[in-house]
């Protein structure tokens, strides 16, 4: 899906009237795509290897990636304490940072832990269910 979406960065590259593009901006929020999803679909996997039927871990995903989606909006209305971890567990505020072309250590680190994590647990459920039978 993104390597079909490249057509748009080369319609700006060969019709932009003042200039070229900035590559760094383009290239990292292509890297923040690929890690956002990434994140989405560890998890999705995670809730596949928790059920037989697919549309239980379909709905399941769904829901935990909407939420997931969700926790920037909360983040923005709460203050204190609550804001700043809300912020820290939003994708869409540690994306925001890629799409500025500015990527910061800790939102490569939130998505590189949050796959980790997602893929861990899909570990976990897999080898726990190869115990039970």
């Amino acid at each position: 899906m993104l390597a079909m979406s490249w057509v748009f960065p080369a319609f700006l590259y060969i019709y932009s009237k003042d200039g070229k593009p900035d590559t760094w901006v383009i290239l990292s929020t292509y890297v923040g795509l690929f890690g956002a999803g990434l994140i989405y679909m560890s998890f999705g996997v995670f809730f596949s290897s928790l059920t037989d039927s697919q549309l239980v871990a379909v709905v399941l995903t769904f829901f935990f990636n909407i939420v997931l989606w969700l926790v920037s909006l909360g983040a923005q209305t709460a203050s204190g304490s609550a804001k700043e971890i809300l912020q820290f567990l939003s994708v869409g505020e540690h994306f925001q940072v890629f799409v500025k072309g500015a990527p910061e250590l800790k939102s490569i680190v939130y998505f590189l832990t949050m796959i980790t994590l997602g893929l861990f647990f899909t570990h976990r459920s897999v080898e726990s269910r190869s115990w039970r039978s």
